[in-house]
């Protein structure tokens, strides 16, 4: 299915489960996306659909702590490294930990396969990494020994 414009993106997306809704700010819906280790808020940002390019965001739910935001900036590198996509970031002001995709189609006639290809990494990456994240907040444990919770 080829896809025209934003109306069609969000249209397929709930088709398909997503239940998008517009948020408060224009070109951004969210979503919740229910996990086997939690729920995440998921972004899709269609704001720059006539650059060719479509982002997803999903939110972590917890922050991390002042004292540990160089532990969890470790973990993230080392997630990240591992990733053939997307990718962890955290705010250092506040602790706010998100992943990000995203897709720069090249003038190519956007698909449901592309915006698909492009949300659900964002939900089903942050479930996967979740307890490595919580486990280096809430225990006194290294970002290698975190990590190894979740890729042994």
């Amino acid at each position: 299915m080829r896809i025209d414009s934003e109306g069609e993106i969000i249209e397929m997306l709930n088709n398909r489960g997503w239940q998008l809704f517009p948020d408060k700010k224009q070109g951004l819906y969210i979503t919740f996306c229910e996990g086997e280790n939690g729920t995440y808020k998921v972004y899709l940002n269609v704001m720059n659909l006539d650059k060719d390019l479509l982002i997803s965001y999903s939110y972590i739910p917890v922050k991390a702590p002042k004292d540990k935001i160089e532990k969890m900036a470790l973990l993230l590198n080392k997630i990240n490294r591992n990733l053939s996509y997307g990718n962890f970031e955290m705010d250092y002001s506040n602790g706010e930990i998100t992943f990000r995709n995203g897709i720069h189609f090249l003038g190519e006639k956007f698909t449901e396969y592309m915006a698909l290809n492009t949300i659900s990494p964002c939900a089903f990456t942050v479930d996967k990494y979740f307890p490595a994240i919580k486990a280096l907040i809430d225990r006194e444990i290294s970002p290698k020994e975190a990590l190894e919770l979740v890729e042994p």
